[in-house]
């Protein structure tokens, strides 16, 4: 796929200047690969006076490939009317649309590719909506020095619509100290928070639009806290050469905290083979490996923050297996215009084993009719299709891997109705500290169907003490609610679809312990795996909750953990990592201790100097 994105480059930066070059850039590009259509994908269908938005355009290959090719050189975008909608045609922010004034607006994206023209068009209405809130958060209450975090900020629309602004063109990010902590106010990681010294700051984001001006701002505490150990998984202990997977990087800091820092700027990651495999190391998808060639490769993250080095690695095997099969699908046949959900794609491989391709970046996804339908190419929501006008659509998933092609297509029908009831539900009622726990929320449609619209581009996720829980509200965990601190906390969905707002809620208990009767209180995991030693010796020193009496669970004990919460319900109603297993203090054998695997309950002995899991009881 990057080849072919490399051969398109040369097309378009030389399809239109004529001449030798043209046919030098011809004889580039395969014969019999064309490109078949331009598709450009929206995430809203309106846009109020004075906001902003990115738009993105999409190549398919007559091969069934999609590139992105929004800030190409040669493509040209414009407004059918710059006195409603301006679109930007150069630098950073190609393709991103600024509303001027209340109408309808349509922006067209052309291009040459190798003497083949292409065009293609999106509508979009401008509304005279103001917003009349704004909600500035952070994922951290706590940041050490030398690491940084991401805040958000979204706008509350008088029409219902919540919109993400935290990188709108109006928005302005300030510190109230930059001593302390520096704010980023431009580029792509504008609201990104550097913390520089020990101390509180306040970070504010202020603007204006359509004749509003809005303020909001959240405190950040800036620790002295470093890090201690570093820890680097995988998703895959093996992956097919010409696909990906996303590595995740977890800091353990001296306060006890746990910090992923995956896309960190402070963090480097690096592959000691680029023939096996390549790691990105800036942009959206850091930390993403890329198998390339057979062998085995190890994966290395590494940084400075404090004055602290650290580092961890990760060796992942990289096979000549091949796709055999791609199986696309989808929770829904039919979708609400202005709804949305996410497509899913499965990969099974010549080796017997099925991979979640989904978000791969070997895979791309596309629409036979974008006026219809939208799917997102990119980004943490890749897969995901927007209902845009009333149809029927196909909505195809296509790759290539190892020198063989793959590609599934499903169709899909993009009705008129409107949600009637929204329902918020959680799977539990009380959630420990630490933990996480992911909502649900339910549309009742006009047509008699319910639908699961949890993580659709329209509903947005709001708790009313992010001090006590924080909600998600983007990517691929939008909806999922992680307990800060004991209290209890409103937890809001709310949204407009086909100029209907809805919203709903839930409350939700923080508590400081998971209780399992007649057996004790286990802490919440930090996600750190350790030797039984050191698993031993966090537990002794714990102080959790007020408490300080904490140990290792003998084998008995997590054996009632898990009938408390089996078939895996500790992973998926409360966030527990289960990928590997969990220390217990019963003795197995001489310098061998009995672990418990809490995803299947299944248990046996292993040397104590293997890195598992760590729960404590009381």
């Amino acid at each position: 796929m990057k080849l072919f994105f490399y051969i398109l480059s040369v097309v378009l930066l030389l399809g239109c200047s004529g001449g030798s070059d043209t046919k030098t850039a011809g004889e580039l590009l395969p014969p019999d690969v064309t490109v078949a259509r331009l598709a450009i994908v929206s995430t809203t269908v309106s846009l109020p006076v004075g906001l902003d938005e990115q738009l993105k355009a999409d190549a398919l290959l007559s091969n069934d490939q999609v590139l992105d090719v929004t800030s190409h050189t040669a493509l040209n975008w414009s407004s059918s009317n710059p006195a409603i909608a301006t679109v930007e045609n150069s630098g950073p922010n190609k393709g991103r649309v600024t509303g001027v004034a209340m109408g309808t607006v349509t922006l067209t994206a052309s291009g040459v590719a190798n003497g083949q023209s292409f065009t293609a068009s999106t509508v979009l209405a401008i509304t005279d909506a103001v917003v009349t809130d704004l909600r500035v958060t952070s994922a951290i209450s706590g940041l050490p020095v030398g690491l940084n975090t991401q805040l958000k900020a979204d706008a509350v629309i008088s029409n219902g619509q919540v919109l993400d602004v935290t990188r709108n063109a109006i928005l302005n990010w300030v510190s109230s100290n930059p001593g302390i902590a520096t704010v980023e106010n431009s580029g792509p990681n504008k609201g990104r928070v550097s913390a520089l010294a020990r101390g509180t700051v306040t970070l504010t984001a202020t603007g204006t639009a359509n004749g509003r001006s809005f303020s909001a701002n959240t405190v950040l505490d800036v620790t002295d806290a470093v890090v201690t150990q570093l820890q680097v998984s995988a998703a895959t202990p093996e992956l097919a050469a010409g696909l990906s997977t996303q590595l995740g990087a977890d800091a353990l800091l001296s306060d006890g905290r746990v910090l992923a820092v995956t896309n960190h700027a402070a963090l480097n990651w690096s592959s000691d083979n680029l023939g096996v495999a390549t790691v990105e190391n800036s942009g959206p998808n850091k930390g993403r490996v890329t198998g390339i060639a057979v062998g085995t490769v190890t994966l290395t993250a590494a940084g400075v923050a404090n004055g602290q080095s650290f580092t961890a690695s990760t060796v992942l095997k990289i096979t000549d297996a091949v796709v055999t099969q791609l199986q696309v699908s989808a929770e829904t046949s039919a979708l609400p215009v202005g709804l949305s959900t996410q497509l899913r794609a499965s990969a099974l491989l010549s080796n017997e084993r099925a991979l979640d391709v989904t978000n791969n970046a070997a895979l791309g996804w596309s629409s036979s009719d974008p006026k219809i339908a939208t799917v997102e190419n990119s980004g943490p929501n890749q897969g995901r299709v927007t209902g845009i006008g009333v149809g029927k659509v196909t909505l195809t998933a296509a790759g290539m891997a190892n020198g063989q092609s793959f590609t599934d297509s499903l169709a899909l029908e993009i009705t008129d109705a409107v949600v009637t009831d929204l329902q918020v539900t959680a799977a539990i009622a009380s959630l420990p500290a630490r933990l996480s726990t992911p909502l649900k929320a339910n549309a009742i449609l006009s047509d008699g169907r319910e639908l699961d619209v949890t993580s659709s581009a329209v509903l947005n996720w709001s708790s009313s003490h992010p001090e006590i829980a924080t909600v998600e509200n983007s990517g691929p965990n939008k909806g999922r609610v992680t307990g800060v601190a004991v209290g209890t906390v409103t937890l809001t969905a709310a949204g407009m679809a086909n100029n209907r707002p809805f919203t709903a809620n839930t409350e939700l208990e923080i508590i400081d312990t998971l209780p399992v009767p007649d057996t004790g209180s286990f802490s919440s995991p930090d996600g750190f795996r350790r030797m039984w030693a050191n698993a031993d010796n966090y537990c002794r020193t714990l102080i959790w909750s007020g408490q300080d009496d904490w140990r290792l669970p003998s084998m008995n004990e997590l054996t009632a953990l898990y009938n408390q919460y089996p078939n895996n319900q500790l992973k998926t109603i409360l966030g527990w990592p289960t990928n590997f297993v969990y220390w217990s203090a019963t003795l197995f054998s001489p310098n061998a201790y009995y672990y418990a695997d809490l995803s299947n309950g299944r248990s046996s002995g292993t040397n104590d100097v293997s890195d598992n899991y760590v729960t404590c009881i009381r």
